[in-house]
């Protein structure tokens, strides 16, 4: 449930304005009402109050005075439990959040893992590259914001990657038989990635089919070539998906 200017607003944030609009009283609860956006925070107390302390202006003025009649923040470190009593008569709260020590673990990746890392690192490279030296061509932005995505997806799950290369693939044979239509796209604002962690599930493949169109290069030997990386890669993909399934010891 976020809003990021009047015109961005999830969907869920739109669902929070018509409760609002709709009920005498609302409870918002949330494991993170504040990701260091003021903009954004601001968006949430609209949803409580459109007027008290809803704009960024107020909120920095809240700050400098450490004062807020409308909410409270409070750090994970100062969160406790309702006191408890001790037999001695004393009152205690216990800390919600324990210190968390995190540890680095080593792991091994080689064979066609390894493989496969290195080749979807290096296509991520190769098409990045290429967008970054088109300059603020729009079509090179959305190239490399998608391989952004594929970087992602390869730290995901193997199957998780394959699905989003043999997607793309379709898509770009798909999108050559209408390239003279796709190519004359005027290309839409690009959402901010934290905007994108926000989505639905079908506006992110809705944004990456958008991509993909906007990507699409009016040089048929190209789009093909990156077709055919794309379905080799997938193919890797799926042998080490294949090779995860079988024991390792004899049937």
């Amino acid at each position: 449930m976020s809003a990021f200017d009047l015109e961005h607003k999830t969907l869920r944030y739109r669902l929070g304005e018509l409760l609002r609009d709709a009920s005498d009283h609302l409870l918002l609860l949330t494991a993170t009402p504040h990701k260091g956006d003021p903009i954004n925070f601001s968006f949430f107390l609209q949803l409580l109050d459109q007027d008290a302390y809803a704009d960024v202006r107020s909120i920095r003025e809240a700050m400098n005075q450490r004062r807020a009649p409308f909410y409270l923040r409070r750090t994970k470190e100062a969160m406790v439990y309702f006191p408890e009593r001790r037999p001695d008569g004393t009152w205690v709260g216990r800390e919600i959040f324990t210190k968390r020590i995190p540890h680095t673990v080593d792991f091994q990746i080689d064979g066609a893992e390894f493989d496969l890392y290195r080749d979807v690192t290096r296509f991520v490279k190769q098409q990045s590259a290429k967008a970054a030296a088109q300059g603020d061509d729009p079509r090179a932005r959305a190239v490399g914001f998608l391989m952004s995505l594929y970087q992602r997806r390869l730290a995901s799950s193997t199957h998780a990657m394959r699905h989003s290369l043999e997607n793309r693939a379709k898509r770009l044979e798909v999108g050559l038989k209408h390239a003279h239509e796709i190519i004359s796209l005027v290309p839409p604002d690009l959402p901010d990635p934290e905007e994108i962690e926000e989505m639905e599930e079908y506006e992110r493949e809705k944004l990456e089919k958008m991509l993909d169109a906007i990507t699409l290069a009016a040089n048929e030997d190209q789009i093909r070539e990156e077709i055919d990386k794309l379905k080799q890669l997938a193919e890797q993909a799926q042998l080490v998906e294949d090779s995860a399934l079988k024991p390792s010891y004899p049937v």
